[in-house]
């Protein structure tokens, strides 16, 4: 069976790891995960496509996903010349280009005089500015430009259109790829032809005896080193090219160096690369086969491609499980190690809230590097999916919970509303979206996180009541049908049980102090724990909160690692997640919402207002942006969760007549 490349893209900063499904049926949703804790940050969505209906049609797959800069995520859209930008500081799309309409409406052109359509090839981006390689067939001879846009404008304008060549012959449009370097250049190849211009569109090199296209599709994966002084570009046989970009005197010269062949005839997906000071490693991936890891010298060049012999991989990385792998490269963070990722994150059902990724050192203690045929596997087996077999292992309830902010509020036909654990009779063990264990017990207890405002007093059961009844039966029956998964459930519900106890029983609410509730919540948020946390956030006094929080971003200000989330962004991000799955909790929980904000725009007008604005160091208005971007993607899937409920509430409106009518006929 025939897998469709993964797409994954790296933030420059290397922070983030973003992931999109390409099979058209799964197609609308990115995620979003911390490159080293494996987590899930939060969720894009794809705009739906524009139809008679009122709800819209469901939005193309992507073909490819790239970062340009750490507030932008960009996309292409398959069959389409659609360009999608997301704006990760608020969490929805800010851009969505037409490239075919681009060039009309720069002119002005009338609709008969307009220039013909063109189809996207490939893109790249870089320093918030994004590339598209477009080729317009109906041209004679079948001309591509290179669009760039910058991303910081309001609409994306459209900066330059660089004229690249032209393709000749029938197979024009085939094996094109485009790449942009962090000097200022691009790579562009169109069949036999691969050229080097600035991003003013100067020529600066050229070379046209690189083998033709193979394939009868595809793109051609290109990857420039960090320093941009190396290119490697993908054949259609698998076959791969590097080359260095000599650079004297303002006069610049592709230098072939190595030709690398994979020992599978596969398309290349991707290609990543790492120099060191007399050797340069190429990870390439190919879908369905895995990784091929080439090492060869920096200081061999040559003249021509002719005459090169292939260069069979250094290693090859695997996994026993067939179509397993999704995705290899370089560690975004730790050079040293290759990262690798498994196909359970793009097909898990619900929110996918963890990240399979397997790391592997590619020089051992005494600076040997890997060789031969590695096999790696994912921290758990049973997470990838690979056909039927024999394994029936239910999954971890991880896996099964929505994270709702960005998913448009599919999360209501997914998750049970925590009000019901009371009805229930059997005692159910559920781990949350934090992957911590939450404990309902029989009829006689309690929600372990029960405020005032859950129950709304009203004897007639809501529509969402009864979808979320709906889902707990049928979660029950899945649970029956799939019963062998834990031997030991019942001493793991009494040890949970005995624990919350303990945690109230060590905190009172009603004699709470803000020194008290400080310590328990820097308690809760350092080891995870969410029956802590759900005790500290039952406190809903207004003067004790605010107390709390400032003591919370003093403790922020202290720390010493930067590289680790503060406090305050972290309780942030808890307390979205439970409101997106109860929203109910929203009067109590914005307490918390309004007090963080509060404080934080309370400090930065403090430093911009008391005239100790100038004698801020960089160290320290660079903390502030990064507190502020930590924060803001926080509040990003809030305001997603908080539009989507009020874009579907009108139909839920229309849903809930027509029911009434319904009932009435009854």
């Amino acid at each position: 069976m025939t897998f469709p490349p993964p797409l994954t893209a790296y933030s420059p900063n290397g922070t983030l790891i973003a992931l999109a499904n390409s099979n058209a049926s799964k197609s609308g949703l990115i995620r979003c995960y911390d490159s080293t804790a494996a987590s899930l940050k939060f969720t894009l969505r794809l705009p739906k496509t524009k139809s008679g209906d009122d709800d819209g049609g469901d939005p193309p797959a992507l073909r490819k996903l790239v970062f340009a800069s750490d507030q932008y995520l960009c996309g292409w859209q398959c069959d389409s010349s659609t360009l999608i930008v997301w704006d990760l500081d608020r969490g929805v799309p800010s851009h969505v280009i037409d490239v075919s309409t681009s060039e009309r409406k720069k002119k002005k052109r009338k609709s008969g005089d307009g220039e013909e359509t063109g189809i996207v090839c490939d893109i790249a981006a870089r320093s918030a500015k994004l590339f598209a390689l477009v080729y317009f067939p109906s041209h004679d001879k079948g001309k591509c430009r290179v669009m760039q846009y910058d991303l910081n404008s309001s609409e994306g304008r459209l900066e330059k259109k660089i004229k690249v060549g032209s393709v000749h012959g029938s197979g024009g449009g085939r094996g094109m790829g485009l790449a942009v370097s962090s000097t200022g250049t691009m790579a562009i190849r169109m069949d036999n032809v691969l050229k080097v211009h600035d991003f003013n569109g100067e020529k600066l090199c050229k070379m046209d005896s690189i083998p033709s296209w193979e394939s009868t599709e595809g793109t051609s994966a290109m990857e420039y080193s960090k320093d941009g002084s190396y290119l490697v570009v993908s054949g259609g046989n698998g076959s791969i090219m590097a080359f260095h970009i000599n650079k004297n005197d303002n006069q610049y010269k592709l230098q072939p160096m190595a030709v690398l062949k994979p020992k599978s005839d596969g398309l290349i997906t991707s290609l990543d690369t790492i120099v060191s000071s007399k050797t340069i490693g190429v990870l390439a991936f190919q879908a369905g086969v895995g990784g091929s890891y080439f090492l060869f010298p920096s200081t061999e060049m040559a003249t021509t491609l002719d005459g090169m012999v292939p260069q069979v991989p250094t290693a090859t990385i695997q996994t026993k499980v067939e179509n397993a792998l999704i995705s290899s490269g370089f560690h975004p963070i730790r050079k040293s190690e290759m990262l690798f990722l498994f196909r359970h994150a793009s097909t898990a059902p619900g929110s996918g809230t963890t990240l399979p990724m397997e790391t592997l050192s590619y020089n051992d203690a005494n600076g040997t590097g890997v060789s031969g045929t590695i096999f790696v596997r994912p921290p758990s087996e049973h997470d990838v999916t690979a056909g039927e077999g024999n394994n029936k292992k239910k999954r971890k309830a991880a896996n099964e919970v929505a994270l709702p902010p960005g998913e448009q509020g599919m999360e209501a036909s997914m998750t049970t509303d925590l009000t019901l654990a009371k009805k229930k009779k059997t005692n159910i063990t559920t781990i949350d979206d934090d992957g911590e264990n939450d404990v309902n017990m029989n009829s006689e207890e309690e929600d372990d996180f029960k405020l005032e405002e859950d129950e709304d007093g009203e004897h007639g059961q809501s529509i969402a009541e009864r979808l979320a009844m709906l889902s707990s039966a049928m979660e029950q029956t899945d649970e029956e049908e799939e019963d062998d998964e834990d031997e030991d459930e019942d001493s793991i519900v009494a040890k949970a049980a005995k624990q919350q106890s303990s945690a109230k029983s060590k905190f009172n609410i009603k004699s709470a102090t803000s020194e008290s509730l400080t310590t328990l919540l820097t308690q809760a948020l350092s080891s995870n724990d969410s029956i802590q946390l759900n005790i500290a956030l039952q406190v809903t006094d207004r003067r004790m909160v605010e107390n709390t929080v400032r003591a919370l971003q003093l403790l922020d200000a202290q720390r010493e690692d930067r590289t680790t989330e503060g406090f305050v962004p972290m309780l942030m991000g808890h307390i979205v997640r439970r409101i997106a799955r109860r929203h109910t909790l929203v009067t109590p929980l914005g307490v918390w919402i309004k007090a963080i904000l509060l404080s934080t725009s309370q400090i930065s007008s403090r430093h911009l207002l008391d005239g100790n604005a100038a004698n801020i160091t960089d160290e320290q208005e660079e903390r502030m942006i990064q507190e502020g971007r930590e924060l803001a993607l926080k509040l990003g899937p809030l305001r997603n969760f908080l539009n989507e409920r009020v874009e579907c509430f009108p139909q839920l409106l229309r849903l809930e007549g027509r029911l009434a009518l319904l009932s009435q006929q009854l």
